[in-house]
């Protein structure tokens, strides 16, 4: 287990979380209290959330209305998103307050890639023909996630424009973070 957190840990768990109940309009400690690896995961996110200066609300998570892009924080990251636009002719410069709707219009793709990248988990046995089908599918989810991990940092660095690593023994002693093994949970739950 890791000794400190991250917002990729936000945004690790906020994705583990999703692909095992879609609604967020239901994610509650009550609606999970029935399904462990569920309600871990929703009291891991909460807790980073509020280690991070988060609001605990899925929605202004989700929507990066906790985002106040013309805070001297997000300079650097508007800097670097200003360099780094691959177009030749820009319309407008980025303004400081739209780095909310970038975060929010960057997590909704993520959040499609997600899905997309669990595509093959329904395959249990195949013909010849299917299992074509799998390894051209697996082939296309190797080439996205060669390039996930950059794109998730920048993300992170959106959640977090400090980038900061906050201790484990922090986490569970000042914000309830549940520090367990969720592999085995899952496995005990299977």
């Amino acid at each position: 287990m890791q000794d400190y957190v991250t917002t990729k840990d936000i945004l690790r768990i906020f994705l583990e979380l999703l692909s095992l109940s879609e609604n967020i309009d239901e994610w509650s400690e009550e609606n999970f209290e029935d399904n462990e690896p569920r309600l871990l995961r929703f009291q891991q996110l909460m807790a980073l959330l509020k280690a991070f200066n988060v609001p605990a609300d899925i929605h202004t998570f989700v929507n990066g209305s906790f985002i106040n892009g013309l805070d001297k924080r997000y300079d650097k990251i508007r800097e670097y998103m200003m360099r780094n636009n691959h177009t030749k002719y820009t319309v407008g410069n980025i303004l400081g307050d739209d780095i909310d709707l970038a975060f929010a219009y960057m997590l909704e793709y993520r959040i499609k890639l997600n899905k997309a990248l669990t595509h093959n988990q329904q395959i249990l046995l195949a013909s010849h023909s299917m299992r074509y089908a799998y390894f051209q599918v697996s082939f296309m989810d190797r080439a996205i996630k060669e390039n996930l991990e950059e794109y998730d940092k920048f993300l992170a660095w959106i959640i977090s424009p400090e980038n900061e690593n906050i201790p484990m023994e922090k986490m569970v002693e000042s914000f309830g973070y549940p520090d367990v093994d969720m592999s085995e949970i899952d496995f005990e739950y299977i």
